[in-house]
């Protein structure tokens, strides 16, 4: 039995997917401390906030 899906690409995990391309920008979130890049959809205009490990 199959309990987790298996993905080749972690950000397809959290629906960044391959209209979805990398910017420029990263920066630290005051309130937890951690590090988040920006990723765009040029279609849509949307913005994603992906932690970086």
């Amino acid at each position: 039995m199959k309990r987790y899906k298996q993905y080749d690409n972690p950000l397809d995990a959290i629906g960044v997917n391959g209209d979805f391309v990398p910017t420029k920008e990263i920066f630290i979130d005051p309130r937890d401390g951690f590090k988040y890049q920006v990723y765009y959809n040029p279609k849509s205009g949307e913005r994603k906030y992906v932690r970086m490990t």
